[in-house]
């Protein structure tokens, strides 16, 4: 390690506390990794392990500027065969329990309660998804949502590949 800070002392400190309110178009934190290595790694790893901290959070993010919270922007250039995911969720719950659980993969809300006028449109999610090959070969196949449900047959079970509402306005469709 180049940098190594131990401070398993600190409980309601930050242990880290990074100021810029004179940033115009800096960063805060800008971390470059340019290696040519082939090997798996990755450039930010953020582990919270104890499992006993229920209330931790691994990453929060808060953005009161700006048109974006988060921006991914992931290119890929190697020509072999792959599967490549610009975000890969995984969510597991690994404890075996007797308690009732909800488990979400992705929980998101879109809200805005404030338009007093104007043409307002929201989407909870948008979907744009292209596929072309640049050569008049091969097959295409263009999924724009992909869904699986599998249920276990234990107990009483139901499974949804989709359920849709929409509710509220004069004209409903869903």
């Amino acid at each position: 390690n180049a940098v190594n800070i131990v401070a398993d002392a600190v409980t309601t400190a930050n242990v880290i506390d990074v100021s810029a309110d004179a940033l115009e178009t800096g960063s805060a934190l800008k971390i470059d990794d340019n290696s040519a290595n082939t090997g798996n790694r990755d450039t930010v790893q953020i582990i919270q392990q104890n499992t006993a901290a229920l209330g931790a959070v691994a990453l929060s993010v808060t953005s009161m500027g700006g048109k974006e919270g988060v921006f991914v922007d992931k290119n890929y250039s190697d020509t072999s065969a792959a599967t490549i995911r610009g975000v890969l969720i995984d969510v597991d719950k690994t404890a075996a329990t007797t308690t009732d659980n909800t488990i979400v993969g992705i929980d998101l809300a879109v809200n805005n309660e404030t338009a007093t006028n104007g043409t307002n449109d929201m989407s909870g999610i948008k979907i744009n998804t292209t596929l072309t090959h640049a050569a008049d070969a091969g097959t295409t196949t263009v999924k724009a949502i992909e869904a699986s449900a599998i249920a276990g047959t234990n107990g009483a079970s139901e499974s949804l590949g989709a359920t849709i509402s929409a509710t509220g306005a004069d004209i409903n469709t869903g």
